[in-house]
């Protein structure tokens, strides 16, 4: 089996890593010193595809950090490598340019990027089809960045250019080939996301609910993200063939729990509760010992998610439109140093279980309270 990007996206320690390749031919042949490939972005780079970040490569069996083999080149969206494992593939442009383009590199004898082509809106994540044409992700021509993205397959040189997917808006991303040759590609619109899957020239789109193939290793492992929970954060980790985690290959150096000072907490809507009714509130206060931390206002859903300091008692309250106190807590609650903390309400009846929707509240980041009691972004 050939190295094919992965569906996951996981925040690793302040970053986040879209997973890639495994080095080298195919897995019953590589040498025992193989590697993955993966991009690592900004923690708060936007969801979409087209968030830039370096390609780095991780060797396997080797201590050492990862190391980026092409400085000077940022990708959007996974790396994939050719069927035979010898080239590599991504989206992106030199950091000196603006033109986005599709770059393949060898992997065995690294050497300056070749470009196949330059496209004229930002692509990414690039899939080697059986036939030997590519396809990939590309955003609609003017479209609202990160709003519209349709799969395009071209031969690599960057000819006969078709569109393969036609839905009316969302974000089409290509995330690997199923053994059947059909192209499985992630679809987001709105808040929603499915796995689908396609021929290569269009037809016969459909729901796609088996699991993705997944990169392996020499010895038949297989590389995954995985939480860390005693770390607070994610790594890529080398699991046996049950799934069982056998060695933890990479976590962001230098991320330390113990360096943490702050956590999240989160409700899905603090105007429900047992107790008389809490229609009114319109804002959030936190305070502690030392005095008020900050305000922020609630979401239409009742929602809010804020960024407060950890390892100190917290009083919430809700507010109502001239500043009254609606909801107010009894006794204090905390957070440890980056745990993310969530509520149901605000007194809400103990038997009620969450809503299955996305609150509002999370469609952009934490509002974060100060130690002053200032509100920052």
């Amino acid at each position: 089996m050939s190295g094919r990007a992965l569906s996951a996206v996981a925040v690793l320690g302040g970053v986040g890593i879209l997973l890639g390749v495994i080095d080298g031919v195919p897995a019953h042949s590589v040498p025992e010193a193989s590697a993955v490939f993966f991009v690592e972005v900004p923690r708060d780079a936007p969801k979409v595809p087209f968030a830039e970040g370096r390609l780095l490569r991780l060797d396997i069996g080797v201590r050492a950090d990862p190391r980026e083999p092409w400085p000077g080149w940022t990708v959007s969206g996974r790396a994939s490598s050719s069927d035979d494992g010898a080239r590599l593939l991504w989206c992106g442009r030199r950091a000196s340019e603006t033109e986005w383009s599709l770059w393949e590199a060898p992997v065995a004898h690294p050497s300056t990027p070749r470009r196949l082509f330059t496209v004229g809106t930002p692509c990414a994540s690039p899939l080697v089809l059986p036939s030997g044409r590519v396809v990939w992700s590309q955003a609609v021509a003017g479209s609202p960045p990160g709003s519209r993205a349709v799969l395009v397959v071209t031969n690599p040189d960057g000819s006969r250019n078709e569109r393969i997917t036609f839905f009316d808006s969302g974000i089409d991303e290509p995330i690997a080939m199923s053994e059947d040759g059909r192209v499985l590609f992630r679809r987001q619109a709105g808040d929603t996301v499915r796995r689908m899957a396609v021929e290569p020239d269009g037809t016969g789109v459909t729901e796609y609910a088996a699991d993705l193939p997944e990169p392996l290793l020499p010895n038949g492992h297989r590389v995954s993200s995985r939480a860390q929970p005693t770390a607070g954060a994610r790594a890529l980790v080398e699991e046996d063939a049950a799934g069982s985690p056998l060695n933890i290959l990479y976590q962001k150096p230098g991320f330390d729990e113990h360096r943490q000072t702050r956590g999240t907490l989160l409700c899905l809507d603090a105007r429900l509760t047992r107790g008389p009714s809490a229609a009114g509130a319109e804002r959030l206060r936190v305070r502690d010992a030392s005095g008020v931390l900050g305000e922020v206002p609630i979401a239409a859903d009742g929602s809010f998610f804020v960024e407060v300091p950890a390892n100190r008692a917290l009083i919430l309250e809700t507010l109502d439109s001239q500043g009254r106190v609606v909801q107010g807590m009894h006794q204090g609650v905390w957070v440890r140093p980056n745990e993310n903390r969530g509520c149901i309400g605000c007194h809400e009846p103990p038997e009620l279980g969450p809503a299955n929707h996305r609150p509002l509240a999370v469609g952009h980041p934490a509002v974060r309270l100060a130690e002053s009691g200032a509100v920052t972004p």
